[in-house]
């Protein structure tokens, strides 16, 4: 029987132990007696996670050999196919990205190369962090560069789904968290706002698009990255990820430093020839910005739900700079349906939002730093 360092009852499935056992077998001559599962933190999702820690000996301080990652994933709630097939397609790429050693679908067990415990988020405004976010740059131009021949996997990120997700944020953060009903002149308004996002990001360039890609779902394995949490990954605009990476909803990194990551990305996707000659870097930057209004417009009817369905209220703590970064792009733009949107953010809801007990008044005025 394996040794836990915490009883979890998620552990006593029938079964678990022995395919458990079956799967390290596989990987390596490994006893019952020499494995100890730890749990760790989870996340966002149903899914929990246990560090498999295959040892020397049995005794009070054994010599860790090896470990592995088992996550334990509903099927009712979690996209364990996709993961399984998504993972394969970037391995398939010499992408970094959570490997699938073992896995039952049936019953939601995974079994996943070990990428340790240093997350991005840790050092994103350390002195050092530039050359992580360099290697991110990389990450983002491997994804972009997977054949479309093979991303038949995927679905599409299209209108329906981008409509999808906008309506998250009307019935989560406004009606819900806000408490605000909407008449029909509003919906109306929202609607057309909505549409000219939609729009501008089923005009760009459709790729891998991994939807989540920021600092907390990129792991530090040493000196390389790897990305996880892709199971609900897409084909879409090109900007996206890109926005998930430098629009973080977790932090917020300095705009000089943006921009000309930004730069770097459009001149290297030029030069592959991932996006049209004739797109100027004005047209992609808008591309850009308002590909990151549907995404943080998304993430507060995301986070709003977390916090009402869910009871993870942490993440309302993080509205703050999702809101920032929604009224700095819209007063960046004069276009009317963005122009009528923000005059509406402005005088409907951020009165609202100033009463809530999450809010904090974050100035896009005093940026950070960049770290030297």
């Amino acid at each position: 029987m394996f040794k836990l360092t915490e009883l979890d009852h998620q552990l006593e499935q029938p079964g678990l132990s022995a395919w458990l056992l079956s799967a390290l077998t596989k990987i390596a001559d490994v006893q019952a007696a020499n494995v100890r599962l730890e749990a760790m933190s989870g996340d966002a999702s149903f899914r929990r996670y246990y560090r498999v820690a295959i040892v020397h000996n049995g005794d009070d301080k054994p010599d860790i050999k090896s470990s592995y990652i088992l996550a334990i994933a509903p099927p009712a709630t979690e996209k364990n196919q996709e993961f399984v097939a998504i993972s394969a397609l970037l391995a398939s790429q010499n992408i970094a990205a959570s490997e699938v050693l073992a896995f039952d679908l049936e019953t939601g067990w995974l079994l996943q190369h070990d990428a340790g415990d240093q997350l991005l988020s840790n050092i994103a405004l350390s002195p050092q962090h530039q050359h992580y976010y360099d290697q991110a740059l990389q990450q983002l131009l491997a994804f972009a560069q997977i054949p479309q021949a093979d991303l038949t996997i995927l679905g599409h990120y299209d209108a329906a789904a981008l409509q999808c997700e906008l309506d998250i944020f009307t019935e989560w953060f406004v009606a819900g968290l806000l408490q605000l009903e909407l008449d029909r002149e509003q919906q109306a308004l929202l609607q057309r706002f909505f549409q000219r996002l939609i729009d501008r990001a089923c005009q760009q360039s459709q790729v891998f698009v991994h939807r989540d890609y920021h600092c907390r779902n990129i792991m530090l394995d040493g000196d390389a990255l790897v990305a996880i949490d892709f199971q609900d990954a897409l084909k879409g605009p090109i900007t996206y990820d890109a926005v998930s990476l430098w629009k973080d909803c977790y932090l917020r990194l300095p705009k000089p430093e943006v921009l000309a990551y930004l730069e770097q990305f459009y001149r290297q996707l030029q030069n592959q020839q991932l996006i049209a000659d004739s797109l100027s870097f004005t047209d992609f930057q808008q591309d850009f910005d308002w590909m990151g209004l549907q995404r943080h417009i998304k993430v507060l009817g995301v986070f709003a739900r977390l916090s009402q369905r869910d009871a993870k209220h942490g993440y309302l703590q993080d509205l703050p700079l999702v809101v920032d970064y929604i009224r700095d792009a819209l007063s960046a733009y004069s276009d009317p349906a963005l122009r009528h949107f923000a005059d509406w953010f402005e005088t409907q809801l951020m009165p609202l939002i100033r009463q809530q007990s999450w809010w904090r008044d974050l100035s896009l005025a005093e940026q950070p730093e960049a770290a030297s």
